[in-house]
Parts: structure tokens; C-alpha cells; sequence
């Protein structure tokens, strides 16, 4: 695929970093419809940024239409929630974004294109007040709900308000300040910082694709409790070890089946709503010895108790400067457990 069209258009720079973030391959020329009007002519006769010629040779225009492609030569990845409540409202702030974005095109081809001794101000002055009410409904939504603004997290809503921020600010300063909107000017700020955003900056180059600024493509199913990543315990004497576990750690017994032998072939442990999985050592798998870190609502009565079924002392209960309330602990088996109470409402920081 191959998108024609320069990047100080909102519309192909959001077309850029979606196709980026969804993972596909494509090539991008710098092509101004204005300056480069028989050029452009030759490709699409409509003469239309952004355009895609598709692999097959058919031209697409319109960002909305390229975008949809996109999400279908994507799946599983896509910048849609699933969900349809979430997906709904994301159609709702991606329409004002792009109701936002219109407008301040609408004002720039004013000033830029037609002669001052034609401007018409009652039409400037209303086209202002729609961008501006669609950016302050935009505040209002991030104020109620804000938008993600990782290569992970962000969805089409994002990319394209950030997008249609960065387009004012570099085409119409001051018209919406960031005091005006400070959180969509601070979330804007932090998607621009996104390898996908960085690879295709507002201005008249071309998109420098970089490998980390697709989505990851979502896994197709993982059941409750379990995360990408599950502790899976190989341990001798398995029944003491799960006994620890739910007794000294709080856990809850889920699933369990036997080996012919009658030991543990596997037994699914929820702790503190994560799911671990335990099987008795044999030769094929021998028991191994790990270190795990356990959240908790209250890292003091569990260190107690884990101490009471048979760990052993690490290191005492303390607030640590990164947020935490942890202490750690041996089990029984050798393995150290760093049994952590989140004191703020944050995630971690360098």
C-alpha cells in the first residue's frame, strides 16, 4: 500500500499513525495537493489528501474509509473497543474530534486561500464557535473519562484528538489555548511522545516507520483470573505447598486434578485475583525455585500469616519510596515472597 498526501493534514497524518499502530506495512509520499496538483491529478483524478493506492491498485480516499480498511486488514488489532458501551463513546469523542478537525481546516483555507477583501467574518466567526464548542465538549469528556495515551491503550478517538490539537496548534496559535483545554492539551502532548506520532510529525516530510509503534495484536482468549504471563509451580510435597498458599497467602483452591499415582498432576490457586497453577515435581519437571511479587490490601496481616504457616522472615514491613508497603518472606520451598500494599493511587515512575 502506498499513501499520497503531506502530513501537515490532520486527516493524512491520522490515517499515518493509525496504519502504523494497527501494524501495516505501507510507503508514504509527501504529496501537496496544491503544489503538486497534476502530480496528485495522475493518481486520483479527484485530487484528494489523504488517497491510498491499495496493494491491487485500487485508490481509496477519504480518512474515515481508509481507516475502516485498515481495521479490517488488521484484525485482530484494531484501535476500536470491543465492547459496545466503550465503543460507542468512542465514537462519540472521535466526532468531535473530527468535527474539531473540519472546522480549523475550514478557518485555515479562509485566511490562507481566499483574498482578505473576501473574507466573509460571520462565516469565520462561525465555523471559530463550532471548533470551539467541539473542544470544549472534548474537555468535558476527559474530564468525566480520559483517554488513554499508550501505544497499547490509545484508540481511534485518541489518535484522532491529538492529532486535531497538534493541527491548531501549529496552524491557528492561540485560537485554543491550552488553558482552555489543559487536558486534552496534556493528553496530546503525551500521545505525541508515541513512536507511532513521532514517526509521522505534523509538517511536509514523510513517515519514518518505527518497530515499536504498532499494538501488540491481542491475544484470542484468556481465561478469567489468568494473565499472559501465569506462575505455574513445579514443587515437591504439592498438597503442603497449596496449603500455604491458600492458608498463609489467602488464596482460594479452584481446580483440581490427580495424577494416576494420586499426587497433584495440577491445582489452580486464585490469590488476590490472580490465578497460579501447582504440579508435584517429577524427573521430567523437578522443582524449581522462583521469586514472586504478591499485591495485597493489607501487607501486614498477610506477612503474619504467611509467617505463621511456615515462611520464614526476609524483611520486615516497611513503606518504600516507590509507593509501596512491602515486606518479604521464604516459603517453605524456597521461594521468596515480596507481599506488597499499594499506598498510592499511581502507577510507578522512574
Amino acid at each position: 500500500m502506498k499513501l499520497f498526501g503531506m502530513l501537515d493534514s490532520p486527516y493524512v497524518r491520522r490515517v499515518a499513525i493509525s496504519l502504523q499502530l494497527l501494524g501495516l506495512r505501507f510507503e508514504h509520499q509527501s504529496l501537496s495537493v496544491f503544489r503538486g496538483f497534476e502530480d496528485f491529478r495522475r493518481i486520483n483524478p479527484v485530487v484528494r489528501a489523504p488517497t491510498l493506492v491499495c496493494d491491487d491498485g485500487e485508490v481509496l480516499m477519504d480518512s474515515n474509509l481508509i481507516i475502516e480498511l485498515a481495521e479490517s486488514l488488521a484484525h485482530p488489532r484494531t484501535l476500536m473497543p470491543a465492547a459496545l458501551p466503550q465503543r460507542q463513546h468512542a465514537l462519540c469523542l472521535t466526532g468531535l474530534a473530527l468535527a474539531a478537525c473540519e472546522k480549523s481546516v475550514q478557518i485555515v483555507y479562509e485566511h490562507a486561500v481566499r483574498p482578505p477583501e473576501k473574507l466573509h467574518e460571520p462565516w469565520v466567526a462561525r465555523v471559530t464557535a463550532q471548533m470551539l464548542a467541539a473542544f470544549d465538549a472534548l474537555e468535558q469528556e476527559l474530564a468525566h473519562e480520559p483517554l488513554d495515551a499508550s501505544t497499547e491503550g490509545i484508540t481511534q478517538a485518541g489518535v484522532s484528538a491529538a492529532v486535531t490539537w497538534q493541527f491548531v496548534q501549529r496552524l491557528l496559535p492561540g485560537q485554543v489555548p491550552a488553558s482552555r483545554c489543559p487536558l486534552l492539551a496534556d493528553f496530546s502532548a503525551r500521545a505525541e511522545a508515541l513512536p507511532a506520532f513521532a514517526a509521522a510529525p505534523h509538517g511536509e516530510g514523510i513517515v519514518q516507520p518505527h518497530p515499536a509503534a504498532a499494538k501488540a495484536a491481542p491475544l484470542p482468549y484468556i481465561p478469567p483470573g489468568f494473565g499472559a504471563v501465569t506462575p505455574y509451580f513445579f514443587v515437591d510435597d504439592a498438597p503442603r505447598f497449596i496449603a500455604f498458599l491458600i492458608d498463609g497467602l489467602g488464596g482460594q483452591e479452584l481446580l483440581r486434578s490427580l495424577r494416576p499415582d494420586g499426587k497433584v498432576a495440577n491445582v489452580q490457586v486464585g490469590l488476590h485475583g490472580s490465578t497460579v497453577m501447582v504440579s508435584e515435581a517429577s524427573l521430567a519437571y523437578p522443582a524449581m525455585r522462583s521469586s514472586y511479587y504478591l499485591y495485597v490490601a493489607d501487607a501486614q496481616a498477610t506477612m503474619r500469616s504467611a509467617l505463621a504457616h511456615g515462611a520464614t522472615l526476609e524483611m520486615e514491613v516497611a513503606d518504600m519510596p516507590y509507593g509501596d508497603r512491602q515486606g518479604g518472606v521464604r516459603d517453605a520451598h524456597g521461594n521468596l515472597w515480596w507481599i506488597s500494599q499499594r499506598t498510592v493511587h499511581a502507577p510507578y515512575t522512574a
